[in-house]
């Protein structure tokens, strides 16, 4: 069987070298190569570009404070009706919170997993519009 997903074409272009440096600004934000990110440009996508070292860690801080979060709320779900009860009085406040609380790790969580997948081409392309690619 003949493999047809093989890179065999080639397509030559000029640019001016203020077009080429910010091509290769643009792939080096995004942590890819400057035909990775042409090819990815050309058939529709929009590569994301990497985390800068601050948001790497802002959101190490974020998953910290996740597992403090989860840490907290196995704790809660341990205690029996009566524990829980005693340790916060109204109950249905309690309730509402924890519930809120469960809602949010599962954002948080769901967040991080998104932000740390690799930015691999063409396997599903983070877009950064809401567009889709045609």
């Amino acid at each position: 069987m003949r493999n047809t997903n093989k890179k065999s074409r080639v397509v030559v272009t000029k640019v001016t070298p203020q077009e080429h440096a910010e091509i290769a600004r643009a792939a080096a934000d995004c942590g890819i190569t400057m035909s990775e990110f042409v090819r990815a440009r050309c058939l529709g996508y929009r590569p994301a570009r990497r985390l800068l070292h601050f948001e790497k860690q802002q959101l190490s801080h974020l998953e910290a404070c996740r597992t403090d979060m989860v840490h907290f709320a196995n704790a809660l779900a341990a205690l029996s009706r009566e524990e829980k009860m005693q340790l916060f009085h109204q109950q249905p406040y309690i309730l509402q919170w924890y519930l809120n609380v469960a809602r949010i790790t599962n954002a948080v969580t769901e967040y991080i997993q998104h932000v740390q997948q690799r930015n691999i081409y063409p396997a599903k392309i983070r877009l950064t519009d809401n567009t889709s690619p045609q």
